[in-house]
């Protein structure tokens, strides 16, 4: 027969501190879900033949199948404005240990238009326009799956272009449907990261890359349940030797 009489204050405490517990535990054993399937996607993308059109790498997206870092060669013309100079949109990134944007430019292609990671400029070079070549252009690179920023990330501000990722802000400044762009729509649940960029026909091959991505979820979750498991312990123990818990037969 059980005897049991809680104390009323730590009991409290160890239910709220168990709910916690256990959440983490849970939240780390969902990211382990996620962060297992994505790995699993890269593998498969980064392992399959290139894209080599437009409409290509439409119909995997839409069938559901990974195209996050998956190779694509591509050849088009950069879309630009009225006046010839460059559409750009510049995305902040860290290089050589300085501050540097990225220059995103749409690509018509056959088919539709994509977003190409460019070369990257420095803070003064930002501001100064660029003509672009109507000639067309054999684009080589890795296909990169749109990845909704997060709520940490810095805000963006379109008025001075200055992005903290692609299409960073698509509610209120999609960069698709950008005035700029003169009513063209270019595609945004992807872009091009370009290695190469050239006007002449690209011979050789791109190698796999993949990211190294950690997945330490496993050992975090065990960790947290591991501590609710042991401050239930603790629990136990504390009511027993107290005489508040009686295992007696």
């Amino acid at each position: 027969m059980i005897k049991f009489r809680p104390f009323a204050g730590l009991t409290l405490m160890t239910l709220i501190a168990l709910a916690i517990l256990l959440t983490l535990g849970t939240w780390q054993y969902n990211r382990l879900k996620w962060k297992t399937q994505l790995l699993a996607d890269v593998e498969i993308a980064s392992q399959s033949a290139p894209f080599t059109s437009y409409g290509a790498i439409n119909r995997t997206k839409d069938a559901g199948a990974p195209i996050d870092f998956r190779r694509v060669s591509l050849s088009g013309s950069y879309i630009s404005s009225a006046d010839t100079s460059s559409i750009e949109f510049h995305v902040f990134k860290t290089h050589a240990k300085s501050i540097a944007w990225r220059v995103f430019r749409p690509l018509r292609t056959e088919g539709g238009a994509v977003f190409v990671a460019a070369e990257n400029i420095t803070d003064s070079e930002k501001a100064a326009p660029r003509s672009l070549t109507r000639e067309p252009l054999y684009v080589s690179g890795y296909v990169r799956a749109y990845q909704k920023p997060s709520r940490f990330a810095a805000k963006s501000t379109p008025e001075l272009n200055r992005w903290f990722s692609f299409n960073a802000s698509p509610d209120s400044a999609d960069w698709g449907q950008a005035r700029a762009l003169e009513g063209q729509d270019v595609q945004t649940d992807y872009y091009i990261d370009a290695v190469t960029i050239s006007q002449t026909p690209i011979e050789a091959s791109l190698p796999i890359k993949k990211p190294d991505l950690p997945n330490n979820h496993f050992d975090y979750m065990l960790t947290w349940y591991s501590f609710a498991l042991i401050l239930f312990v603790i629990y136990l123990i504390l009511h027993l030797r107290a005489g508040r818990l009686s295992l007696r037969a």
